[in-house]
């Protein structure tokens, strides 16, 4: 058996909101065969949708309370990879990703999407130029270290590291949030090298996402940066 592929489960989190069904129903798909278990916290949801019963190895719970958090709500033993309800993930993405995993001798929270604090402190989360943006969308040409780790595209293995529902205190800010427990953690997080079209969105409005809906209001975000970096900040080693 190849040393790299996983021997340990593997288990996908997806958090969904509503009006995004058919978009949480592609990703299941591309993502099925690949893992063990995909969890979905469904945020907000009136009703379990009924087409969830085609998959079996699926499970589901509703909440209101999380937001994006909810896909950090019970994680297993073995391979957690944190995935969002808008992107298409490639038929190679859960191997890619725990070869990564495996290549840090699971000491890292490894993700195809990131940020590199260039300066500190930051003048805005969404809006500072200092800030290097490692876009799962595009390409990465080198694996990295990060500041801050996406979600949407993250794994790690559960001997690095326990992510805890209270370590989501504010919704919507799961990238803050777990980040922070990283950092409290001494865990690094690294942005793995990938190509253009790697990770691809699906068709959604845009209009509703985390990002638009805070990019110009994004106080609370920036304080949070800079209070979990202020004793850890390292700009010169991420260049």
């Amino acid at each position: 058996m190849d040393p790299e592929l996983p021997v340990d489960p593997t288990s996908v989190f997806i958090a969904s909101v509503p009006g995004r069904e058919e978009n949480l129903r592609v990703v299941i798909k591309s993502l099925y065969d690949q893992a063990d278990g995909i969890f979905i916290y469904l945020d907000g949801y009136t009703s379990i949708p009924a087409w969830l019963s085609e998959f079996p190895k699926t499970s589901s719970q509703i909440g209101f309370f999380l937001g994006d958090g909810g896909k950090f709500i019970g994680h297993q033993k073995g391979y957690n990879l944190t995935v969002d309800d808008d992107l298409f993930y490639p038929s190679t993405y859960v191997e890619d990703l725990v070869r990564v995993i495996n290549a840090h001798n699971r000491k890292a929270v490894v993700s195809y999407h990131g940020k590199i604090l260039t300066q500190y402190p930051v003048s805005s989360y969404y809006r500072d130029p200092s800030i290097m943006k490692l876009m799962c969308l595009e390409e990465v040409r080198m694996t990295r270290r990060v500041h801050i780790v996406g979600t949407g595209a993250m794994g790690y293995h559960s001997d690095t590291i326990r992510f805890r529902a209270f370590d989501f205190p504010v919704r919507n800010m799961a990238d803050l949030w777990a980040s922070k427990r990283c950092i409290e953690k001494g865990v690094e997080m690294v942005c793995a090298k990938h190509r253009a079209g790697y990770i691809r969105h699906q068709e959604i409005d845009f209009s509703k996402t985390i990002y638009e809906r805070f990019k110009d209001s994004d106080e609370e975000q920036t304080r949070i940066v800079n209070e979990m970096l202020q004793n850890s900040f390292e700009g010169d080693g991420f260049q």
